[in-house]
């Protein structure tokens, strides 16, 4: 993921909905920016991780890094972004929850305006209708988009193209950015999910 720099300078804690066994990006942000931490990922469980990665978890989650295992939405036992957010102001969000973004997109929305940045993988979007939503919630959003890059691990193929399934995109509510008519992705600072095939080229 590529982020304001902007926006890691003004955070004052940050939020993760979905971890998985990969938290190199929350450790580079707090590297940078040494703020609390509020992770929430049910499907983490610390006994069942690799040794070494299990002594790298209980390494990096102590103080104000905390792991909560419970999952993100409104399901009966779920926490809502609301309450995730509730005693915050200017969080950094990072969402990658492999499909249910789009049943928490609405509170998202409401929740944008505490949000110095955001992260978010969009999923399945060769299913009909989640690019609709997708574009809804950018324009509904009070953040602005900055930066794709395709995921190049899930992707359709047909006999003359292939079409990405997966984008993760970098939101910022800064004021430092421009617009400009033409922009090919990825940005040199990017790198492939999968390092074994080649980046999707994006041109706006």
């Amino acid at each position: 993921y590529l982020v304001n720099s902007q926006d890691s300078n003004k955070t004052q804690w940050m939020v993760t909905f979905g971890l998985g066994d990969d938290w190199s990006f929350e450790k580079d942000f707090i590297d940078k920016n040494n703020c609390g931490l509020d992770v929430y990922d049910n499907s983490v469980k610390p006994y069942l991780l690799h040794e070494d990665i299990s002594a790298k978890y209980l390494d990096f989650f102590s103080q104000n890094r905390r792991h909560h295992p419970t999952n993100v939405g409104n399901n009966i036992g779920f926490i809502s972004p609301q309450q995730a957010l509730a005693n915050h102001e200017n969080v950094f969000l990072k969402c990658d929850i492999e499909g249910n973004e789009y049943l928490i997109l609405d509170d998202l929305i409401r929740i944008s305006d505490k949000l110095s940045g955001m992260i978010i993988e969009f999923h399945d979007l060769n299913i009909e209708d989640n690019i609709d939503l997708l574009i809804n919630f950018l324009a509904k959003s009070a953040l602005r988009l900055v930066h794709v890059h395709v995921n190049n691990y899930t992707y359709i193929e047909t006999p003359n193209q292939a079409y990405p399934t997966v984008l993760e995109l970098s939101l910022t509510s800064s004021k430092n950015i421009n617009w400009v008519d033409h922009i090919d992705l990825p940005h040199e600072l990017d790198q492939p999910n999968n390092p074994q095939d080649k980046e999707f080229k994006i041109i706006f």
